[in-house]
């Protein structure tokens, strides 16, 4: 139960991070900064960023 929590809670916080950098014209990291997403999380969610990217 609680991975799938988890799945939620980082699918949320994908967009959140995606709406604020579109919205907001700001980096990944000035969107993290701002969600409070501690620093240690940063790499991980860089790189859910890069899987969840449209792909051109």
């Amino acid at each position: 139960m609680c991975n799938v929590m988890d799945s939620y809670i980082e699918k949320g916080k994908i967009q959140a991070i995606c709406d604020l950098m579109e919205s907001m014209k700001w980096s990944a990291i000035q969107a993290m900064k701002a969600l409070k997403v501690p620093e240690n999380e940063y790499a991980k969610y860089e790189e859910l960023l890069k899987q969840s990217a449209p792909k051109a």
